[in-house]
Formats: structure tokens, sequence, C-alpha cells
């Protein structure tokens, strides 16, 4: 008879939590923090205990209590009332890392929930287009090293093929990369400054900076055309 009476007993409370549970799925942590949230903005000062009693009376008041099985009601409201409380705590906690509520000691304050200020919204905006150019100007620059690249392999290759042909050209005709062409109108004055220690050149009237590791050779040859080519 007692093991019987074991039986129903544990098989009542397994079906209580498994009851409780169920409820629980669908009133979470999200339902009880929106509840909350609504219970502070409204009272402006409160506490814990007031938040948590309240939404517990508001959530038995809505349920359906089965008035023939006053056990398993009553096992089953205390479970609700230890998870309702333990939910509106989580809530609080959310709350106030999100600065939407302060609590100093028992007192808790309504703050206000964040707002996007017209100016906060601008602000993004601009980085958004300032990120944008930048990306535009970094996929310019790696398209040009890629031509850059393409070409020079290609000079490599054609060099390889004319020396295996036709032998190593003279030294006096060979030019060490890096190097620049530009080619002007014959009486154009081209202002070049030259750093101290010969590693960086800058063709001012062209607004280039030029970095030169290596020797940098500077001849002018005549063209067809009679415009120099400068080296």
């Amino acid at each position: 008879m007692n093991n019987q009476n074991q039986t129903r007993k544990s098989w009542s409370s397994n079906n209580v939590r498994k009851m409780a549970r169920s409820t629980d799925k669908s009133k979470g942590l999200r339902h009880f923090s929106t509840k909350v949230c609504e219970k502070v903005r409204e009272k402006g000062v409160t506490n814990y205990n007031e938040v948590a009693d309240e939404l517990v009376q508001e959530y038995f008041e809505s349920s359906v209590i089965d008035s023939n099985n006053n056990n398993n009601n009553q096992e089953k409201q205390l479970y609700d009332q230890k998870n309702i409380r333990r939910r509106v705590y989580d809530a609080l906690n959310v709350l106030m890392a999100m600065n939407i509520i302060t609590k100093e000691k028992k007192e808790i304050k309504w703050v206000g929930l964040p707002t996007s200020t017209v100016q906060e919204r601008q602000k993004l905006v601009d980085e958004k287009l300032k990120l944008q150019e930048r990306i535009k100007q970094k996929a310019e620059l790696l398209q040009d090293s890629i031509i850059q690249l393409v070409a020079t392999k290609s000079l490599i290759e054609r060099n390889k093929m004319m020396e295996n042909a036709h032998g190593r050209p003279p030294s006096h005709t060979i030019l060490s990369l890096p190097y620049v062409v530009v080619t002007t109108d014959k009486k154009t004055e081209v202002d070049c400054s030259i750093s101290p220690d010969n590693r960086f050149r800058s063709l001012n009237r062209f607004r280039e900076k030029l970095r030169n590791l290596y020797t940098f050779q500077w001849t002018e040859l005549e063209s067809e055309s009679k415009s120099p080519f400068i080296l």
C-alpha cells in the first residue's frame, strides 16, 4: 500500500514538472523581460519583491486551476511561483545590463529605452560613406597592382625569350627595375626633387612620389617626334 502511494506521489510530482516545463517554454525570459520592463516603466521607482509579487498574482489570475486535484495544484503553483520569481530576477539583470533600469540596494528606477538620435544616425551614415570610399580606393590600388604584376611578368618572360634567341644585350642598354618613363613636350620643364640618400624622388609637376630602393638612372632620349623621354 505504501509503495502504491509513493508511486502515485512520484507520478503526480513528475506530471506537475512536465506541465510546468511545458508552460515555462511559452513564458521564457523574453516574455518576462517584457512584462518586467512594462512594470518598472509604469511605476518609475519600485523593487524586486513588488514586481515579482504582481507578476505572480497576474499569472495565477489568468491560469485555469483544476479544483478536483488540490494536491497537484498546490505543487504546481509552488513550482510556478518559484519559476516566475527566478525569471523576474534574470529579467531585471538583463534590463540593468542594457541601462534601461538602475538598481541601488533594493530600489529599482526606470531610466528609459535606448533611442537612436538623428545625430547618431548621421554619424553612422558618414562612417559608412567613408568606409565605402576607402574600399573603392583599395580596390583601385589592387587593380593597378595586378596590372603592374601581369605587365612585369610578361616583360620578364619576353626578355628571357629575347635573351635565349639573341644572347644577353650590352649592359649599357639594360634598364634596372623599377624605373619610370615620362613622355613630355620638348620644351617642358620637369621639376624633380631627389632626397639626400638617393632613395626618394618626387616629380612635383605630376604630383607623384616615388620610392626607389635601387639605382635610379636619369637620362633623356630623343624620340622620332622630337619629344624627350625621361628615364
